[in-house]
């Protein structure tokens, strides 16, 4: 079998701009893919599942539960954005800076991670500018985050919501699950950190105690 295949005016290389080319092709085999019939064998084979209907019953599930998720992350991010244009105050600059600050360490760090150690500022001077391109690109996000949690700090003071050892080890479940590390790993590395990591990881999950309180008791509108 033959195939012609023109070539813009454009193309890159003179040598096949304006042209047309003929690709001679053999067809060695047509295979079919086949897959495995919906029963409950294969339903054993996907896992600990005796029937067909127990696997189904189980997706069914786990989509239920994920786009619910993905709904609850989106009224959230709804909410965080109302609060931060609904409520007027000047915030601290002092947070600010130790928020900012803390960005851009998080992303020359992330970007020595990626490149596998090797620093990509060459000299203090590059670094020192590229210190400063990021604090300006990072200061209005900085802002809203401190701002957004002032706001979740006095409603976890005016609900007198607070924090128990319950609340500490599902926290160190969920981190230990995206990092791939068992919880008493995390819990390790938390105390390592002493008190400032403690009270960061308690600081973490009153926010978002805050936040859950804040959408149980919303009303949202389209």
């Amino acid at each position: 079998m033959e195939v012609t295949q023109p070539y813009p005016e454009t193309h890159p290389d003179p040598r096949l701009a304006g042209k047309s080319a003929t690709f001679r092709i053999r067809v060695r085999a047509v295979k079919q893919k086949k897959l495995p019939d919906l029963d409950d064998e294969f339903a054993k084979d996907c896992g600990p599942y005796t029937t067909l209907a127990e696997l189904k019953d189980k997706l069914r599930s786990e989509m239920e539960r994920a786009l619910k998720k993905d709904i609850e992350e989106t009224y959230k991010d709804a909410i965080l954005k109302r609060l931060n244009e609904t409520h007027h105050f000047e915030v601290p600059e002092t947070l600010v800076e130790r928020e900012v600050a803390a960005m851009v360490r998080q992303t020359l760090e992330r970007r020595r991670r990626q490149k596998g150690g090797v620093a990509d500022l060459d000299s203090p001077a590059k670094r020192q500018e590229e210190i400063k391109r990021l604090r300006e690109e990072h200061l209005a996000e900085a802002t809203r985050r401190v701002k957004v949690g002032l706001i979740l700090e006095a409603i976890v003071e005016r609900e007198g919501l607070t924090v128990d050892e319950d609340d500490i080890a599902a926290e160190l479940k969920r981190v230990s699950s995206e990092l791939k590390l068992s919880p008493d790993e995390v819990r390790r590395l938390v105390e390592a950190g002493g008190e400032e990591s403690l009270d960061e990881l308690k600081g973490r999950i009153l926010a978002d105690k805050a936040l859950d309180f804040v959408y149980r008791h919303a009303v949202i509108q389209g």
